[in-house]
C-alpha cells in the first residue's frame, strides 16, 4: 500500500517556543458550541490526555462535554486512529486541543511536564509504565503537581500475568466471554466490531472515576489515582 506523508514535524525546541507563545493552551476556555461554558460542571477543570484510539479518548470526550479543558498530547505521528477514517477520530476527540510532542527527548518531556503542572487530571490509556517513559511518572507528577489526579485505563489492569501486554477491545470481548454470549448457544462467537463495547464502557468508567476523584479531592484535599481496564468493562456487561 502507498504511504501518506505530511509536513515535517516541528522540533521540540519549536514546540517549546510555541507553548510559551500560547500560554492559554493550559487555561480553560469554552469548548461546547451553544453552551455557556461557565455553567457546565467541569468548566474550571484542566486535563492532560495521553491517549489513543477509543477508550481513553472517549473518556476525555465525555469530560470535555461536561466543560473540562482537554489538552491532548500526541506523538509526532499523531493518534494512531487519525488515519482510520469514517470520522471516528473527530468524534472521539471533539472539544479538545492537541499538541504533538516527542517525549523521547528531554525537551519533549519538559513540555509534557509543564502542561501536567497546570492540570487537574492526567488521563492515559497506555500500558503500565508507559507514562513513566514520557516523563510523567507518579513520582514526578507528585513533585511538580501534588494535586494532580492520575486516571489510567489499561487493557488488563496493573497486576497479573497480562498486565504489560498490549490489548484492544476485540481481545477483551473474547477473554470476558462477550463474543461467545453474542453468538449464542451452539453458534460461533460473534465479534461486535463497530460497537467496541469494552472500549466505550471502559471509557465511561474512566470518566466516572475521574469525576469521583475530583469530587473526593474537593472534599478531602487528597489527589487520588484511578485505574480502570477493558476486562473490567467486559465483566460488567456479562
Amino acid at each position: 500500500p502507498g504511504n501518506v506523508r505530511g509536513p515535517r514535524a516541528s522540533s521540540a525546541a519549536q514546540a517549546a517556543d510555541w507553548l510559551s507563545e500560547n500560554p492559554d493552551l493550559v487555561k480553560n476556555q469554552a469548548v461546547s458550541a451553544g453552551d455557556n461554558q461557565d455553567e457546565l460542571p467541569l468548566h474550571d477543570v484542566k486535563i492532560l490526555e495521553a491517549a489513543n484510539v477509543i477508550a481513553g479518548p472517549i473518556a476525555g470526550r465525555l469530560l470535555a462535554d461536561l466543560g473540562a479543558k482537554i489538552v491532548k498530547l500526541e506523538s509526532l505521528y499523531g493518534d494512531i486512529s487519525r488515519p482510520a477514517g469514517a470520522g471516528g477520530f473527530v468524534f472521539y476527540n471533539a472539544n479538545k486541543r492537541s499538541i504533538s510532542v516527542n517525549t523521547r527527548t528531554e525537551q519533549g518531556r519538559e513540555i509534557a511536564q509543564r502542561i501536567a503542572a497546570e492540570s487537574d487530571v492526567l488521563l492515559a490509556n497506555m500500558r503500565p509504565g508507559a507514562t513513566d517513559r514520557m516523563g510523567l511518572s507518579s513520582e514526578k507528577l507528585a513533585e511538580i503537581n501534588p494535586n494532580l489526579i492520575e486516571t489510567h485505563v489499561t487493557a488488563y489492569g496493573w497486576t497479573g500475568p497480562y498486565a504489560h501486554r498490549p490489548g484492544v477491545d476485540p481481545l477483551a470481548q473474547a477473554i470476558t466471554g462477550l463474543q461467545r454470549a453474542q453468538g449464542g448457544n451452539g453458534l460461533p462467537p460473534m465479534f461486535l466490531g463497530r460497537l467496541a463495547p469494552c472500549d466505550y464502557t471502559g471509557g465511561a468508567m474512566t470518566a466516572l472515576g475521574a469525576v469521583m476523584a475530583l469530587f473526593a479531592r474537593e472534599r478531602t484535599g487528597v489527589a487520588q489515582k484511578v485505574n480502570t481496564n477493558l476486562l473490567s468493562a467486559g465483566i460488567i456487561m456479562n
